[in-house]
């Protein structure tokens, strides 16, 4: 097999749209038919390098399924990433560019094969002498996954182990010509403290409960020159996790939002459009149909996706890709509407009138303050939410949210000492936009925030008339609810904050026997909506008066959608 070809075949396929994918994929393949075509920069393919890795490969044997014991026969898509993965380095080093990877694909499509597959390269044929390879996971036994699948291929073909000097052990692999190794280790950040690693692979990174695993990982993949760190997952349900910050990154690169020279990625699924329930989606998902994902059994689990709504996360993330809520629980808003409200570049220049929604918290929630500002777009009134956050340092310290310290050095939120919320930072940042802003409404709760609002109100006493109480309860929330609903579905409402994006799609909706909607939170307490409950604070004002000076009717009046 020619494997430069068949992944340059596999490039201009995906790009010409023989080949169905989704525009990450498409993009992937972009960068790829760029960085080809561009000279004048500092790396360079060599196309020994990208053969030899995927040579290396196609020695191994499948040791489960109807094709155990036959020889790995890469498909297209596999041959283009390993070519790129392994292909490019430094004109001027002659070292590997590509440092990080990171691979999103759905299951049934080889994971743990190419996971493995790539551990054994990096251990054992890479060159690397003394190479310390480590597989690993969200827990031990998923790590034992790819690490057991390395030793069985190892163990079941003594062609291999003796071509390149491998004995199997209990819970690694060895290479005594070149002192390398390929061992599992726990899902435990400590795990790999003060390590210098050739190779580290991460399976399943959409399970880690903390970001401390990647980030020992990562430290430890930094030291030695052509080291790497390969993570590969499906879609997951927590998007405040390390996954989903990975994920985000890999976008914006493809997207040429950011630049990342030395990180490789490739996300397979669906675009926002492609109807779930259509093969034609399925096929567009899962890079190995008919190969290693069978069609019909696909088509029996996606015929019960669509008859048990309880089946329906599990398909979409799992066979689709794609990212969902809280399993289990149905999300208020669609996740994939939440992720297009998001605008990293959006300016705060606005001068009109605002309104303010602020949700208090003492130590474990988040304390939050949105101001939402307005303007027309196409004759219709768009929504511009801009989040402060604020939680005690010690309470950050001990979250399993992975980015809340990123959140933290990128300012979308405040630590207070200590560990209770310290309100008078809350309380600063109000006055201040009482100072320079124009102020419609501030909604608060009277039973958290009457204190604070107090102290405002004898600060600003011409300004006594804006602040509104707003008690917790269906009544009061329902109309914010249901105006938030329209504008995330009809595209109206955006924000540059990622933690109330976050908030945003933790919320869940609880309705009385009056039909009067609440919000909460999903099971997992970990998930807040602190944020997305201010959202819809501010909002209850603008359901009876748009905040637009060119209108001063209720978008309900029309409608009698809803009344007191």
């Amino acid at each position: 097999m020619d494997f430069i070809r068949a992944a340059t075949e596999y490039r201009n396929s995906v790009l010409s749209g023989e080949i169905p994918a989704c525009a990450l994929v498409k993009l992937a393949c972009k960068r790829s038919e760029r960085d080809h075509a561009n000279a004048a920069w500092p790396f360079e393919f060599s196309v020994e390098r990208a053969t030899r890795a995927c040579k290396f490969v196609s020695l191994l044997t499948h040791v489960q399924g109807p094709l155990a014991g036959s020889r790995v026969e890469l498909q297209p898509w596999q041959a283009f990433i390993l070519t790129e993965m392994f292909g490019w380095q430094w004109k001027s080093t002659g070292t590997r560019r590509f440092r990080r990877a990171y691979i999103e694909v759905p299951k049934g499509n080889g994971k743990s094969l190419l996971a493995s597959a790539i551990s054994l390269y990096l251990a054992f044929a890479d060159q690397e002498k003394g190479a310390d390879v480590i597989c690993t996971a969200s827990s031990y036994e998923q790590s034992r996954i790819v690490l057991d699948t390395a030793r069985n291929q190892v163990a079941k073909d003594n062609k291999l182990a003796s071509k390149f000097g491998l004995t199997v052990k209990a819970h690694k692999i060895e290479q005594a010509s070149s002192t390398s190794r390929l061992r599992g280790l726990p899902a435990k950040g400590s795990a790999t403290e003060g390590s210098a690693v050739h190779g580290a692979v991460l399976d399943e990174l959409h399970l880690s409960k903390t970001r401390a695993v990647y980030d020992s990982l990562r430290t430890a993949s930094s030291k030695r020159p052509q080291a790497m760190l390969f993570c590969i997952t499906t879609a997951g349900n927590d998007i405040s996790g390390i996954c989903y910050e990975v994920h985000t990154h890999v976008e914006a690169i493809l997207n040429q939002e950011k630049e990342d020279e030395s990180f490789f990625g490739i996300i397979y699924g669906l675009d926002d459009a492609d109807d779930w329930t259509l093969e034609s989606s399925w096929q567009k998902a899962n890079p190995n149909w008919n190969v290693s994902v069978d069609a019909q059994g696909l088509r029996e689990e996606a015929n019960r996706a669509m008859q048990l709504a309880s089946m329906e996360e599990g398909f979409k993330t799992k066979h689709l890709d794609i990212w969902v809520g809280s399993f289990g629980e149905t999300p208020f808003l669609d996740l994939g509407n939440v992720r297009k409200c998001y605008q990293a570049d959006l300016a705060d220049d606005f001068d009109g009138q605002c309104t303010l929604g602020v949700d208090l918290a003492s130590r474990l929630d988040l304390a939050c303050a949105v101001r939402l500002q307005a303007k027309r777009v196409n004759d219709q009134v768009h929504y511009y939410a801009f989040c402060s956050a604020w939680n005690p340092s010690e309470t950050i310290k001990k979250s399993q949210n992975s980015q809340y310290a990123g959140w933290v050095r990128q300012g979308w939120l405040s630590e207070t000492p200590g560990n209770i919320i310290d309100l008078s930072f809350v309380e600063n940042h109000l006055a201040d936009c009482l100072t320079k802003r124009n102020v419609r409404n501030v909604h608060f709760d009277p039973l958290q925030s009457s204190y604070l609002v107090t102290r405002l109100m004898k600060s600003f006493p011409d300004k006594v008339e804006v602040f509104v109480e707003m008690t917790q309860s269906g009544k009061y929330f329902t109309p914010g609810m249901l105006l938030l609903e329209e504008l995330v579905a009809a595209g109206r409402i955006h924000t540059n904050s990622p933690l109330l994006l976050w908030c945003m799609s933790n919320l869940r909706a609880k309705k009385g026997v009056t039909n009067l909607l609440f919000p909460t939170r999903p099971k997992d307490m970990a998930q807040k909506i602190d944020g997305g409950v201010a959202l819809i604070m501010a909002l209850t004002s603008c359901a009876a008066t748009p905040l637009d000076e060119s209108t001063n009717r209720s978008v309900y009046e029309d409608r009698g959608i809803f009344t007191i």
